[in-house]
């Protein structure tokens, strides 16, 4: 079941940084849209992957 967590935080991680790439020209607004949701994205994979996957630092048994 962990392997599947970390698959699917991994996929958002990259569909994030998918939309943090993505560059408009001549359109800063877009721009700056696409930059801000995939920063959003991006932390949110990584919250995915320290809270759901229990990835990181983990306790002790």
């Amino acid at each position: 079941m962990k392997a599947i967590h970390f698959i699917i935080g991994v996929l958002i991680i990259a569909l994030g940084f998918f939309f943090f790439s993505i560059t408009v020209e001549g359109d800063f607004l877009k721009n700056f849209s696409y930059k801000l949701l995939g920063f959003a994205i991006v932390v949110g994979g990584a919250f995915y992957l320290k809270k759901v996957a229990r990835f990181g630092r983990q306790k002790e048994s």
